[in-house]
């Protein structure tokens, strides 16, 4: 079973996804809109709105990881 994320995980996962790539960028709404496209509330040409809350906790994990090896190669 995958743990539930606390928010002190939500809250780095959210500020980390503003110092990744913008190709690494796409590449998170990519999986996010494969794996849980309910997370994807507001989509325009300049802006995307990703609700947290309702990611669920294995994607989260997901998520989580692949936003923190982007920051590791940096």
């Amino acid at each position: 079973l995958t743990p539930i994320p606390n928010l002190a995980e939500k809250t780095r996962f959210s500020h980390a996804v503003y110092r990744i790539t913008q190709e690494q960028l796409g590449v998170l709404v990519e999986k996010l809109d494969a794996m849980c496209p309910d997370a994807i509330d507001n989509i325009t040409n300049e802006e995307l709105d990703i609700n947290i809350e309702k990611i669920d906790a294995r994607t989260f994990r997901e998520l989580y990881n692949y936003v923190n090896e982007c920051l590791a190669k940096k």
